[in-house]
């Protein structure tokens, strides 16, 4: 169960910001950790209601009759998540805004589709997409609370993103 979660993955978001604190040389900020994995649980719980019937066709029966049942609590979830990221970050720095909006904007234009185009359904543009979300969180985030060195700040963005841009391909192969 924990590992085919959301909860594994917000572990893991959470985890990665942890590291990229460690890699500046900053005091860990659990604001901005907690900040990580609620940004994490908001995009794939909003994912995974938005994919319902796509599920159903995937043999993902189990999880697809969970998240019917409990609709309105995932989505009271997904909005209380949400707010809680807004006012964690914005009381740490106003301008921390933009750095959590991204990959929670990129969600939604992965999963929700507009006029017949969603990122989903285009596999490189796809992968492309997760691997920036992810960088943008991992190493981003620790911005709000603590200024470093660009080429640190760079050299940590494109690791995390060429990993889980590589992670996300490879379970597309």
């Amino acid at each position: 169960f924990f590992v085919n979660s959301t909860i594994h993955l917000a572990f893991t978001a959470a985890c990665m910001v942890a590291f990229s604190y460690i890699l500046y040389g900053s005091e860990i900020n659990y604001s901005m950790l907690i900040s990580a994995f609620l940004i994490t649980i908001t995009v794939y719980c909003t994912d995974r209601l938005v994919s319902i019937k796509e599920d159903e066709k995937n043999n993902h029966a189990e999880r697809t009759k969970f998240i019917s049942k409990n609709k309105t609590i995932i989505s009271c979830l997904v909005i209380c998540a949400f707010l809680t990221i807004i006012i964690l970050v914005f009381l740490k720095q106003p301008y921390g805004i933009i750095i959590i909006l991204f990959p929670v904007l990129v969600g939604l234009v992965y999963s929700i589709k507009f006029k017949n185009f969603r990122l989903k359904d285009i596999k490189s543009k796809k992968n492309i997409t997760i691997g920036l979300a992810w960088a943008c969180v991992g190493s981003l985030l620790p911005l709000v609370t603590y200024n470093t060195d660009i080429p640190i700040v760079l050299y940590n963005f494109y690791f995390i993103f060429i990993t889980y841009f590589t992670l996300s391909t490879i379970g597309d192969i």
